[in-house]
């Protein structure tokens, strides 16, 4: 899913330097995404799981993550940040059930 809405946010101008520039930032969040997201389908998201990623993100600790064998994050980011990529999360979902349902 994360990777079909990727591509669907390609810029269709290579040449657009700031289009591809943003693309990358989208990129740079999808990959954190999936580092905690990769491994569930789409049905498993609710809302304690997002609540799960930002604690994990921010480097809180979780007992739901701990239990899940959920390993902690490499770096931390902000609850901001976290929300931010939530955000991305969501189109990715609803971008998918319009193309899917």
């Amino acid at each position: 899913m994360l990777t079909a809405y990727e591509i669907s946010k390609r810029p269709k101008d290579k040449k657009d330097e700031r289009a591809w520039a943003q693309h990358d930032l989208l990129l740079i969040r999808l990959l954190d995404l999936n580092c905690f997201f990769g491994d569930k389908t789409v049905s498993k998201v609710k809302a304690q799981l997002c609540r799960d990623f930002v604690d994990w993100s921010t480097g809180t600790p979780n007992e739901n993550n701990r239990q899940a064998g959920i390993k902690p994050r490499q770096g931390k980011v902000s609850d901001q940040t976290a929300r931010r990529r939530l955000e991305d999360l969501r189109a990715a979902v609803n971008a998918y059930h319009a193309e899917h349902t």
